[in-house]
Order: structure tokens, then C-alpha cells, then sequence
């Protein structure tokens, strides 16, 4: 097994989080470990600050504090973080955003398993 990745998967919704630690765990080129989850932004902070992941997945659309605004705070505290953006395809402008913001990469909902993985796999090279 490869290099060991910790991860912190950020969705409001408790089946796409599933899903995303479901999906993780089938890559055989890395050690994805999901170390925490949060279902808001303002939680994901928190949460950022003491676990430090590697890598994190941030949805853009949820309560409390949404994942643009996430984003900017993230890449302040850890310019090297690796996040990946996922969203609805209604919102592609916003995801042009978040890539100029630093987001590394993208996923559109709703994505198989395959193109999830080789999305964040290629984040992480």
C-alpha cells in the first residue's frame, strides 16, 4: 500500500459522507484514512485546526458556514492543504472560484466511484 493520506470529509449530508469514506477506501494506490467529518463549515474549522488532514473534501452547499467561505479560512491556516470541491453541476462558476481560491480540484455530484477516485488520486500526486 502506498502513502497514507488522513482525511477529513466536510458535507452537510450523512449519505454523501458515506459515500466519499466508502469510495476512499477502494483506492489501491493510497492509504485513505478519514480522521473526522464535519456537516458545516464553521464545524470543518474546528475540526481543520485540530486534526490537521492532509487532505479534504469540501462540499460548497451547506448550512451554518458554506464551503466557499470554508475555503478561504482552510487555505489560510494550511496554504498547502489539499482541498477538493464538490458541488451540484448548477454551480460551475462557483467552482472556478474555489479553484482560483486554491481548491486543487473538483467533483460535480453526482460522480461514481471511479471518477471520484481518480480525482482525488491525481490531487495527491
Amino acid at each position: 500500500m502506498a502513502n497514507t493520506v488522513n482525511v477529513m470529509v466536510v458535507d452537510d449530508s450523512i449519505l454523501a459522507r458515506n459515500k466519499i469514506k466508502r469510495y476512499l477506501s477502494a483506492s489501491d494506490k493510497y492509504d485513505f484514512q478519514v480522521i473526522t467529518e464535519a456537516g458545516n463549515g464553521l464545524d470543518a474549522i474546528t475540526k481543520f485546526k485540530k486534526h490537521q488532514p492532509d487532505l479534504v473534501t469540501l462540499d460548497l452547499v451547506m448550512p451554518e458556514m458554506d464551503g466557499m467561505k470554508a475555503l478561504d479560512i482552510l487555505i489560510k491556516i494550511k496554504p498547502d492543504i489539499k482541498v477538493i470541491v464538490i458541488s451540484s453541476s448548477l454551480s460551475k462558476n462557483k467552482i472556478s472560484m474555489a479553484i482560483q481560491k486554491g481548491a486543487k480540484n473538483f467533483c460535480l455530484k453526482p460522480f461514481d466511484q471511479s471518477a471520484f477516485l481518480k480525482v482525488v488520486e491525481n490531487s495527491c500526486e
